[in-house]
């Protein structure tokens, strides 16, 4: 075991009780026991996706390839909604009863944008049965009975032609990313500024900067072109990258608020990337074009009482992001928490008793 558990701690913790030591060690694992139970039932609430599924994922990158053949059915879903996680269990008995005569897949829509698009999707989730490059969309029941009879009958006649994937968004995933080593510099918050002089530019030259998301369908689909960049400009512009999603101190000095964001820091001023993300478009402008767009300065490195504070807002922002989007989970901490403050405060507190010897003199009296 990496770490020890938690009931290895009972004895050391039960000697500071007033209770026996044994009715204090009791006590508190049977408390300890009900507050996991808890934690672990919400969590089972919250995200009911099974490890093992037959659901197959499905992205932009391997969308056609995948989804190209054979029948489908694909859910289009966000991972904050709700319906869509109720319908998690219904979803994965279908994938189950159908392995082997209908594929059954996912697409998150809020990482990848461009199949959202492609196939009008206007809430969520929406269900679409695939085959013969035409489909269906569903409106019926969504119970497992129900989409099983509809994902095994033959395409109807109204079914839609699925339509094709954008041109630029084709030849983009086309492109191979170059083999060896890569000329993308890699940076983070406590690189950037090091290697960058953002704030001053006097001695590292001109630095492109590309905030990017690992999950981010966008992204992907650019990575190819972004290190092709990086190649042709080696020894002329630096051209780097930053993962946003560990780099919450550098997202937030230059106001990044959306994936992919490039930027160009030169001389102690920034310019945010707005054309073509292709290529020649990110070559040209990072040549010179940059130049007849209107600058921005670049802001002062935060110092460590900025961060602090940013951390403590940040932190009941996500306080707020567990209560909206995962209730079951956040109300049973609290109660836990609550219980288990509780009944420390009991057996520390609550069960002393003093017995005070009355003098015979007194008794008479």
């Amino acid at each position: 075991q990496v770490f020890p558990s938690p009931f290895s701690l009972l004895p050391l913790l039960s000697s500071y009780f007033p209770y026996p030591r044994w009715i204090a060690y009791e006590k508190m694992k049977a408390a300890l026991i009900f507050l996991f139970a808890l934690v672990a039932f919400a969590a089972a609430q919250d995200a009911n996706e099974p490890a093992d599924s037959d659901v197959v994922v499905l992205d932009v990158s391997n969308f056609e390839e995948t989804a190209g053949e054979g029948t489908w059915m694909i859910k289009f879903y966000a991972p904050w909604c709700g319906h869509c996680k109720n319908m998690i269990p219904t979803w994965e008995a279908v994938a189950t009863t159908l392995k082997g005569k209908v594929n059954v897949g996912k697409v998150d829509v809020t990482a990848n944008q461009d199949l959202g698009k492609r196939f009008s999707i206007k809430g969520f989730p929406t269900l679409i049965k695939m085959k013969d490059g035409k489909f269906d969309t569903y409106s019926g029941p969504r119970t497992e009975e129900a989409l099983v009879a509809f994902a095994e009958k033959e395409m109807s006649e109204g079914a839609s032609a699925v339509p094709p994937m954008p041109a630029a968004a084709q030849a983009e995933l086309e492109e191979a990313v170059p083999e060896g080593p890569s000329d993308v510099i890699e940076l983070n918050d406590k690189t950037f500024e090091h290697d960058t002089q953002a704030s001053s530019g006097s001695t590292t030259g001109v630095w492109v900067v590309e905030f990017f998301a690992p999950w981010c369908g966008h992204c992907k689909n650019l990575a190819p072109a972004y290190e092709k960049l990086a190649t042709a400009l080696k020894g002329e512009v630096n051209v780097a990258k930053v993962d946003g999603t560990q780099s919450q101190v550098s997202m937030k000095r230059f106001g990044v608020k959306g994936f992919p964001t490039i930027i160009l820091l030169d001389e102690g001023k920034y310019y945010t990337f707005e054309g073509e993300r292709s290529l020649a478009g990110m070559k040209e402008w990072a040549q010179g074009g940059y130049k007849s767009t209107t600058p921005v300065a670049v802001p002062e490195e935060p110092t460590f009482m900025d961060i602090a504070i940013d951390a403590l807002f940040q932190s009941g922002t996500d306080c707020m992001t567990v209560i909206k989007h995962l209730p079951h989970t956040a109300v049973m901490f609290a109660m836990g928490g609550f219980l288990l403050g509780f009944l420390l405060a009991i057996f520390m507190f609550g069960c002393r008793v003093k017995v005070v010897e009355v003098p015979a003199k007194a008794k008479e009296d």
